[in-house]
């Protein structure tokens, strides 16, 4: 059976907390060959897991009939539904992933998108978000220093 859509994953580069909200996120395309026709788009999935490298590796979704099993409930274990967003592939291979829940540690993964659809989604990377916090800005009035 000749497939369609691309036929290999991105690949995450880079997975950067920017904020206690947010991501950064980089991927490098799929090589020209695998692409299937032009790459229009990239899906981007995230979700919250428990703790560092809990990927259960049967959990992550390979295809859009296996995200939309996944988003209902239905074979989704422990209620880690994946969120997502699509972006355009003109604006580039990174994006920042916002909404996010402070000190909470995310499982995101990558999938390049033609006219037919996506492909595989790529290895999961997980990162954590920062803490919530504030900063406290102490300025000094009339500081001298004397040698």
């Amino acid at each position: 059976m000749h497939l369609f859509f691309p036929t290999v994953s991105p690949k995450i580069l880079l997975l950067k907390a920017l904020s206690s909200q947010s991501l950064f996120i980089r991927w490098k395309a799929p090589l020209l060959e695998n692409h299937k026709g032009e790459i229009l788009n990239y899906l981007i999935r995230w979700r919250p897991v428990l703790a560092k490298n809990e990927t259960d590796r049967n959990e992550i979704p390979e295809s859009d009939e296996d995200y939309e099993e996944s988003s209902t409930g239905k074979g989704d274990k422990g209620g880690k539904r994946w969120l997502e967003m699509i972006q355009d592939a003109v604006l580039g291979n990174s994006a920042i992933i916002s909404g996010l829940n402070a000190h909470t540690i995310y499982e995101v993964s990558v999938a390049a998108g033609n006219g037919m659809g996506y492909g595989p989604g790529s290895e999961p990377e997980q990162e954590q978000t920062d803490e919530d916090g504030w900063c406290c800005f102490v300025v000094f009035a009339n500081l001298h220093a004397c040698f």
